[in-house]
């Protein structure tokens, strides 16, 4: 019974990650609203191939031979003038498409949702701190009987978690975006880039704070 709990809280957890709003959920929608299920869909996969590769890292212990206070700032900078650029890019791109009174279809879209998710995701030096602290806590509650290899499968279950909120975003994005009028879709592009630009603002802010 306890493995059973322990597998719903290691997915619940899993969920509570994907669950806030943040530079990939963003994109999400805005790939969602504009083209459908595949790209939002692909942006999230994308942000899960980094997640999966935080665990996997974290989990074998090869982040203990990083300098993480390094890494962090480095991500910081580097995730900060990520977000500013693709943020900057949103707007203005929207904003010359609202004029023209056009807007984006999904040939226009020239960069992969796929690489676009994973690289927001890792310009998110939050979410390191996210697998660092919370993932390392989770791992303790894995009973010590069960092997190395059993403990790291059993701990995919929140990835799991992180997929089914992926996936059902992506579904809901893909059928209420026909409920949604054209206007409102190049508001929530734009509204998204602001976004994003805050979000890049508030990283590189947190490097004075520390």
């Amino acid at each position: 019974m306890h493995t059973y709990l322990l597998f719903i809280e290691f997915i619940i957890l899993g969920i509570s990650l994907a669950a806030p709003i943040g530079p990939v959920k963003l994109e999400m929608i805005r790939q969602g609203t504009t083209s459908g299920f595949k790209r939002a869909f692909l942006t999230g996969a994308g942000a899960m191939t980094v997640d999966l590769f935080y665990m996997t890292l974290i989990f074998w212990g090869i982040s203990s031979f990083m300098d993480v206070s390094l890494l962090m700032n480095f991500i910081t900078i580097a995730g900060s003038a990520l977000l500013f650029y693709t943020g900057l890019t949103s707007v203005f791109s929207t904003m010359d498409e609202w004029n023209q009174h056009t807007f984006p279809a999904s040939k226009k879209f020239t960069i992969s949702p796929y690489l676009t998710g994973m690289s927001l995701a890792a310009a998110n030096p939050f979410i390191l701190v996210f697998w660092l602290s919370v993932y390392t806590s989770a791992l303790q509650k894995l009973p010590d009987a069960w092997e190395n290899h059993i403990q790291y499968l059993f701990s995919l279950t929140i990835f799991f978690g992180i997929f089914l909120w992926n996936l059902n975003l992506s579904l809901a994005l893909h059928f209420f975006r026909k409920f949604i009028h054209v206007h409102m879709l190049k508001f929530i592009s734009i509204l998204s880039g602001c976004l994003l630009i805050i979000y890049s603002i508030v990283f590189i802010s947190s490097l004075w704070r520390d």
